[in-house]
């Protein structure tokens, strides 16, 4: 294993060399920075908000979380998308939108009625 110190955080490593978050993510996936685990993950963060895409990035990986969980417990269930309109008392396009993993279109309320109809639960929290 590595030294601590053979490492450099995203930000001293942008002083360093002087260059943007975006190129250094380059010099990393070539090999050229080390970093741990969670250096790594703050310093793909870092390249998401310089480029201004960490919030819609972030939000979308939520969502197809959400819809992949679902899904799943759909199959464990053997509810296919037609029952489960018919049991949140709503149409099979509103269950396809909140299946889809690409959609951003999804309320509460959606959420809520989807996760009711499976037995389950909804735990939200605000980190």
């Amino acid at each position: 294993m590595e030294n601590k110190k053979d490492w450099v955080s995203a930000k001293e490593a942008c002083k360093i060399l002087n260059r943007s978050s975006a190129a250094l993510w380059r010099y990393y996936k070539k090999g050229m920075i080390k970093k741990s685990k969670a250096q790594q993950s703050n310093f793909f963060d870092e390249f998401l908000k310089e480029d201004g895409i960490f919030e819609e990035v972030n939000d979308m990986a939520i969502k197809r979380v959400i819809a992949y969980q679902l899904e799943q417990e759909m199959k464990n269930q053997n509810i296919t998308k037609t029952k489960m309109a018919e049991m949140m008392h709503t149409s099979r396009a509103v269950v396809n939108r909140l299946l889809s993993p690409n959609n951003k279109s999804l309320t509460l309320d959606t959420l809520q009625s989807a996760i009711n109809v499976l037995g389950k639960k909804l735990h939200i929290a605000i980190v």
